[in-house]
């Protein structure tokens, strides 16, 4: 906040402005001797084009390198709605010239928010390193002169020239300072004089350096403009705006009820994405809100629903039950109108998993059950229970049934059933409903704390965590490094940090231009990940990294500043083997050690766990064959962990089954899709200590069949150990040998399962790598592995949210690698675009929530390495996505093996000649080249599902082309393909597909969501985009996740959809400017519902405006193209009915053979207590 400005005379003005505020920035010299010069600023060599960080401005001055220097200063009156207000001056040093020097010499790329459209939270490649000297907020800290030198003849002719020429001085009162932005962040510019400046502080001009500059209390500047059209610091403080001083609480328990009142005070509008914040509450609480209140509105409706009483009926499912003490009944529940629109908004999530709990007054316990998806196909509901008629308006496409009745499938034990109410049919319940129930969706608050009191551990004051456990550590360089980890989560630099403990009282009294030395900061701890004493083991590990990228990376690696590492780069680079080659460095370097290891999904985890495994078994034996056999090494132990009860669920399965498969983990819930995966898993390691025949036989990928010679010393110590017992131990392990059924160990001794637990425990706590998501890192098996790990590394860290990144790293800046790609999915915010009927935002730090880890890190300034070369895709197959998504990539190229050429691609050149095929008017590829082709089907159905759509024909022609294309062309199999689609509706009704006789497509992998399917790749993609010109595509039309399954393909790319959506592409001049310019701007449209809706469609014109240009726009004069009439969809609407109902056959067939297997293992060993229903079918949940 400024202070009263001052005329020449030194009087205070006698009137504030009282002109709205603006922001203002102008081009200003720093004076170090008077007016006379030398200057800092005004002798730029800035590259044409180059924009600060903070906006544009007019350039005034342009002075010699005797009176100026090569840095660009400006005077910031910083009045940014929706931001922090501030007045100050930033230097700013253009290295842009030196920035493919820098990632050559492994110093990596730097990045920085979007200056063009910061709202976007976007990132690009930085040009210019930036320091912000802002005043203090504190009005009485500070004063503010300016007058009038145009005449001066102190002022060199230079200057004189450029009149009128105004001097501001800012004199800071005794015991303030300068608040200082993006100081102590790493910098290198080889060969100009900025990277002494900034890196060894040596002096700019003169005798002043850069630090002396920021610590004195004096600053003088000339701008070229008069007095009175200068903005700095003439307003008011009250008319600052602190946006993210939201009323925040201290630290304490977990408490829902704190929170609640704090988002029911501060409603309002959404906040702008930051990048940085003035302080350490504001960060926290920008992190904590964001999933606070994405939460809290989701469970604040489960609240309401659970107190609310909602009629129903029963409906015995068989007259003769299978298990009479314990029958399965129907619960019909009705729902009307006016509570389906209370809860409209939450619905879909609150269904999602496919569960609910009903309470009834008159029985003590919950009747726990499964929500019927497709209850009219239920015989015991059919004739005599029909359901009310479809009132709403968006019918339901996959069949039209009620809308207002909910039926939960409920086991119901004896004494309980002579309370419900039953009824012979629907017209005798009718207007009776007698029972009164209550839903309970049990949302979970478990995870949230987690985030919550992870975030929390950032504020001044907390605890170490993980807490020190060496009695002899360095208290100041702990508590150093948690101030350097505060910094980077406040994304300002490191000026108080650094420079603190050199500052004393002389540091008040220095001012521009004197001779006392500056104060020497401390310098940020470097973390060096290949400082391994073995030198041929080094050689193996940077042997993983391509030919082209080792030197790079081993200088990458062996400076990390902060600690930190970061990969980033496209999809088919590489990123994972990178990743897993600074891991295996950092797991063998001096100070390293022990890894722990995490992802935003399981997938990630998983394939991430896996491949750290197999490169570093390659490392292993590469450097056994050159070492004496005395010095030979082990495999490294990698862990893929999940919680206790799935993992002694899922071994004992193996155990009775003799199947060791992935399917091992049994699932309650036939809507779940189990992520457990044997590959690694400790029950992996165990079954192959107890010389397991099932495992031997095992087909899964990743897995480790037997015990060999080269894996951990500590687990040949524990097969010794179980070897030389007698008793219930040898019986489990000839039952693992296939030596003793199952039967027959149940008739004897048994292993008790706290013994299980103990063997599975110390395979953990002995692993040299352990992987789980960030929830079960908390749990009781791997908390005390992840305190002590010397690393943490992330893959798929651009959809990490922050507070997860809180919680798998901790406080204290340990060392750390983050690998992902920003420009794919970041993390979910399922509040970010609901508002309440006031307008109101659900969430109003949703935009926050959604910078990943890897953007947070990027933004802050450290360092990126990045991969150039293509390794996936085919040579053309990038093309699209390099040009409209990574225009920073400008120096990419593809490697050897993706010429189409190549046996590799043989499946890309086939489905190119079949497309020719099918449409002789398509362009073909270029030669040596693959390019994607556009299926253009115009007017096909749209149907809502839910708040979802469908597009049965689009879904329909691109299997049966898959289908036509591998009948005519057998070198294509159906293993090679991979269908995508932003829509659940087309995903599961293309599964349903693929079940009904498409023979050509027997063994296809199932129809996947984008979402889903990010991190994995297939030969042949095929996205369906479901659109059609004159509805709103939606969130297909999402950069992030159009990027992401545009780049999902080796060696072809299929999109479907029409190639009008976003307007017409070709044509008459005025109207395809008309539809690029409503692309740009945003467009109204008008959904199926009749409701407007405003969308931007830039990405997606742009992709079908980048193949039209190639000529790869397929247009099939057939069947597949024509209009589809309400009579052929309903045809398909019957096909697919008939589809579901034997879908659901099979799903009911299996779901009792998993329920007669889980009651037989639950009288086994696994006797555990009741899991919350809510959370049964999440892996993350079973965490304690």
């Amino acid at each position: 906040m400024s202070a009263p400005n001052t005329s020449e005379q030194g009087k205070p003005a006698t009137q504030k402005s009282t002109k709205k505020a603006m922001p203002q920035r102008l081009d200003a010299v720093i004076c170090t001797n008077g007016l006379s010069g030398p200057f800092i600023g005004g002798c730029r060599k800035t590259q044409p084009g180059k924009k600060s960080q903070l906006g544009e401005k007019e350039q005034k001055f342009v002075l010699d390198e005797k009176l100026g220097s090569d840095v660009d200063v400006t005077v910031v009156s910083h009045w940014h709605n929706g931001k922090s207000h501030w007045y100050g001056v930033t230097l700013s040093f253009d290295h842009s010239f030196n920035n493919k020097v820098n990632e050559d010499a492994g110093f990596g790329a730097c990045y920085q928010p979007t200056i063009d459209n910061p709202d976007m939270a976007k990132l690009e490649l930085r040009d210019q390193y930036s320091i912000v000297v802002k005043l203090p907020y504190n009005m009485d800290e500070y004063t503010i002169s300016m007058r009038d030198v145009s005449n001066s003849v102190e002022l060199p002719q230079q200057i004189r020239e450029l009149s009128p020429v105004t001097q501001i001085d800012i004199q800071l009162h005794h015991g303030s300072r300068f608040l200082v932005d993006g100081f102590g962040l790493p910098f290198a510019n080889p060969g100009h004089a900025s990277d002494g400046w900034i890196n060894a502080n040596t002096p700019i001009v003169g005798k002043t350096d850069l630090l002396g500059l920021l610590s004195s209390s004096k600053l003088t500047l000339l701008v070229v403009k008069l007095e009175l059209g200068i903005e700095f610091g003439r307003h008011q403080p009250e008319l600052f705006r602190y946006p993210f001083d939201y009323s925040f609480p201290k630290p304490q328990k977990f408490d829902i009820d704190v929170f609640e009142k704090m988002i029911r005070e501060n409603k309002g509008e959404r906040f702008r994405p930051t990048f940085t914040f003035d302080n350490d509450t504001q960060s926290v609480c920008s992190n904590t809100m964001a999933h606070v209140m994405d939460t809290f509105w989701l469970y604040n409706d489960s609240c309401s629903i659970r107190n609310t009483k909602v009629p129903a009926y029963f409906v015995l499912e068989k007259e003769e039950p299978v298990n009479p003490d314990e029958p399965i009944y129907f619960a019909v529940i009705h729902l009307n109108q006016t509570f389906r629109d209370q809860y409209k908004a939450h619905w879909e999530h609150l269904v999602k998993d496919g569960t609910v709990s009903l309470h009834l007054g008159d029985i003590d316990r919950p009747l726990n059950g499964q929500i019927m998806e497709r209850p009219e196909t239920l015989p015991a509901l059919l004739d005599k229970h029909a359901f009310a008629k479809q009132v709403s308006t968006a019918k339901n496409a996959v069949a039209e049934q009620f809308s207002l009745d909910l039926v939960v499938k409920v086991r119901v034990k004896g004494e309980d059933q002579s309370l419900l109410k039953t009824f012979d049919g629907r017209a005798e319940a009718e207007g009776v409903f007698e029972n009164s129930v209550t839903l309970d969706f049990n949302i979970p608050l478990g995870d949230l704390e987690r985030k919550v009191m992870a975030v929390e551990t950032f504020l001044p004051g907390s605890d170490a965590c993980p807490p020190e456990t060496d009695p002899e550590f360095d208290s100041d360089e702990l508590n150093f490094k948690m101030a350097l980890h505060r910094d980077l989560m406040r994304g300002t630099g490191f000026f108080d940090t650094l420079t603190a403990p050199s500052l004393s009282g002389a540091m008040d009294a220095m001012t521009l231009g004197t001779e006392a030395s500056s104060p020497t900061p401390r310098p940020l701890p470097v973390f060096n990940f290949f400082e391994i004493e073995d030198k041929i083991l080094k050689q193996q590990i940077l042997e993983e990294a391509l030919p082209s990228d080792r030197t790079r990376m081993e200088l990458y690696g062996a400076k990390r500043y902060c600690n930190v590492a970061l990969v980033s780069a496209p999809g088919g680079t590489g990123k994972t083997t990178a990743l897993s080659t600074l891991t295996l460095g950092g797991l063998h370097s001096l100070h390293g050690g022990k890894v722990y290891g995490s992802g935003p999904t399981h997938t990630a985890v998983t394939n991430f766990a896996l491949r750290i495994y197999a490169n570093g078994r390659k490392v292993i034996d590469r450097y056994n064959k050159v070492v004496p056999s005395t010095s030979r090494r082990s495999y490294p132990l990698v862990v893929r962990g999940y919680s206790p009860k799935v993992e002694v669920e899922t071994f004992t399965n193996i155990l009775k089954t003799g199947i060791a498969a992935d399917g091992a983990f049994k699932s309650r819930n036939p809507k779940n899709t189990p992520r457990w995966r044997l590959a690694l898993s400790p029950s992996n390691w165990l079954l192959a200590i107890l010389g397991s025949k099932s495992l031997e036989q095992s087909q899964e990928a990743g897995i480790v069949p037997t015990l060999l010679p080269e894996h951990a010393t500590c687990l040949h110590k524990l097969k010794e150990e179980i070897d030389s017992v007698d008793g219930s131990v040898a019986r489990i392990c000839q039952l693992a040998r296939g030596e003793l059924t199952w039967e027959a160990y149940c008739d004897g001794d048994q292993v008790d399962k706290h013994l299980l637990e103990k063997w599975l425990q110390t395979i953990i706590n002995n692993a040299d790598v352990v992987m789980t998501t960030p929830a079960t890192a908390q749990g009781k098996w791997f908390k005390q592995f992840w305190q002590v790990a010397k690393i943490i590394a992330i893959d798929e860290a651009g959809c990490m949210s922050k507070a997860d990144l809180c919680s798998i790293w901790g406080n204290t800046l340990r060392p750390i690698i983050l690998a992902g790609d920003v420009k794919q999915l970041p993390p979910t915010m399922m509040e970010l675009e609901t508002k309440d009927v006031e307008g109101n935002y659900a969430n109003r730090f949703g935009t926050c929530g959604r910078i990943s880890a890897l953007a947070w890190l990027q933004a802050a300034g450290l360092p990126t390495f990045r991969l150039l070369r293509q390794l996936r895709m085919c040579k053309g197959m990038f093309d699209l996505a390099n040009e409209l998504f990574y225009s920073d990539y400008k120096n990419m190229a593809y490697g050897d093996v993706c010429h189409p050429a190549q046996p590799s691609h043989a499946v890309g050149r086939a489905f190119e000649q079949y497309l020719l095929g099918r449409d002789p008017t398509l362009t073909p590829s270029p030669e040596g080249c693959l390019l994607p082709v556009f299926w253009h089907m115009p007017k096909t159905r749209v149907d809502v599902v839910g708040t979802s759509k469908l597009n049965r024909m689009q879904v329909k022609g691109a299997l049966e082309l898959l289908d036509d294309f591998v009948k005519k062309f057998p070198c294509a199999s159906p293993q090679d393909f991979v269908v995508i689609s932003a829509h659940k509706p087309n995903v599961d009704y293309g599964n349903r597909l693929l079940k009904s006789g498409l023979l050509h497509l027997r063994g296809m992998p199932p129809v996947q969501t984008a979402d889903s399917f990010q991190g994995r790749e297939g030969s042949i993609s095929v996205v369906i985009t479901g659109t059609r010109s004159g509805i709103i595509p939606g969130f297909v039309a999402d950069e992030n996740r159009l990027n992401v399954m545009l780049t999902r393909q080796k060696s072809g790319l299929l999109i479907i959809g029409d190639k009008d959506v976003t307007g017409v592409i070709a044509g008459k001049p005025k109207e395809v400017q008309k539809a690029e310019k409503a692309s740009k701007m945003g467009k109204v449209f008008y959904d199926i519902n009749g409701e407007k809706t405003h969308s931007k469609l830039k990405p997606l014109r742009d992709v079908i405006v980048w193949i039209h240009k190639k000529g790869r726009i397929l247009e099939v004069k057939g069947e597949e193209g024509k209009n589809t009439s309400k009579k052929d969809n309903k045809k398909l609407a019957d096909e697919e009915k008939k589809l579901a109902d034997e879908e659901m056959k099979l799903a009911e067939e299996e779901k009792k053979l998993v329920e007669e297997e889980t009651a037989k293992v639950a009288d086994s060993i696994t006797e555990y207590d009741e899991l919350d229903w809510g959370n049964l079918y999440d892996l993350d949940y079973y965490v304690d």
